[in-house]
């Protein structure tokens, strides 16, 4: 019964994969996945302490379902969250003009002001040094750092 069940679940998945939402993707066939290895415990637990698996189905469901549901959270909890990246959607527009807060010296790392917080930054050429209040672009984000360069390096 619980290999049907596995499979049904794990089966909806695949054939309904539009009709789930994304906060709901990998449910199903985690369920499903916990349904199929209930039924490999249940059915490997006969074999290996020697006792019918059917008299454990019907006596000891109220347990089985039990366990189910712990597989299944724990799938939920430590597996799902592996397989559902989110994408960091934060882009900043090319070239855009800031301020620095600090002084920024050669290959170190400083701050600056971008829309109204201050944040890290880091020179793109590792030899130039950026004096406090300067006018800045950036170039791209790293991380949590901001890549910029000075006004005066488009100068020369």
């Amino acid at each position: 019964m619980w290999l049907i069940i596995g499979i049904v679940l794990s089966s909806i998945e695949f054939l309904l994969p539009q009709k789930i939402q994304r906060k709901f993707k990998l449910i199903p066939i985690i369920l499903g996945c916990s349904a199929i290895l209930e039924a490999l415990i249940l059915c490997g637990g006969s074999s290996l302490f020697k006792f019918d698996w059917r008299m454990v189905m019907y006596d000891e469901f109220e347990w089985q379902i039990f366990y189910w549901m712990g597989l299944s959270l724990a799938g939920v909890i430590w597996v799902r969250p592996t397989f559902t990246h989110r994408k960091n959607n934060f882009s900043i527009p090319q070239a855009l003009e800031v301020k620095t807060l600090t002084e920024i010296l050669p290959g170190e790392t400083g701050r600056v002001i971008y829309e109204g917080n201050s944040w890290q930054a880091c020179c793109q050429d590792k030899e130039l040094k950026i004096g406090a209040k300067q006018k800045v672009f950036i170039l791209r984000r790293e991380g949590n750092t901001l890549i910029i360069v000075p006004e005066s390096f488009f100068d020369s």
